[in-house]
């Protein structure tokens, strides 16, 4: 039998700010390594924030949510944590929400909803 350590919580995430948002989910990630956690799953779009709609498309915040994305990595890479945080990519004209998957300071990959673009998000 394979024994996973999983923590769970809730993090005050802030809208438009990536960098705001990397460090507490890095602070998270940190804490919990020192807990003896090994998986840890953050919302949909928690490098920017979930409820921005289209301002998902604009070019900045998915530019500043991929630079998060590799400081993230970068300063994660010590921990053996696998985890999976959100953010907005550009693919063609589109913005997609994406779930990138994390483990040991690399991107093992990106995941999203074909049918979900960041123009189309409900969150209700």
């Amino acid at each position: 039998m394979i024994k996973i350590n999983v923590g769970a919580g809730s993090l005050a995430l802030a809208l438009n700010n990536p960098q705001k948002n990397t460090e507490t989910i890095k602070a998270c990630l940190a804490q919990l390594s020192s807990k003896g956690g090994q998986l840890a799953l953050f919302p949909a779009m928690s490098l920017c924030g979930a409820s921005l709609g289209d301002m998902a498309n604009k070019d900045l915040l998915i530019r500043k949510s991929g630079e998060a994305l590799d400081y993230l990595t970068k300063k994660t890479g010590n921990l053996d944590i696998l985890y999976a945080v959100g953010l907005p990519i550009k693919v063609g004209d589109k913005a997609l929400p994406v779930q990138a998957v994390v483990y040991r300071g690399s991107v093992l990959a990106m995941a999203y909803k074909q049918e979900e673009t960041c123009e189309k998000r409900d969150d209700k």
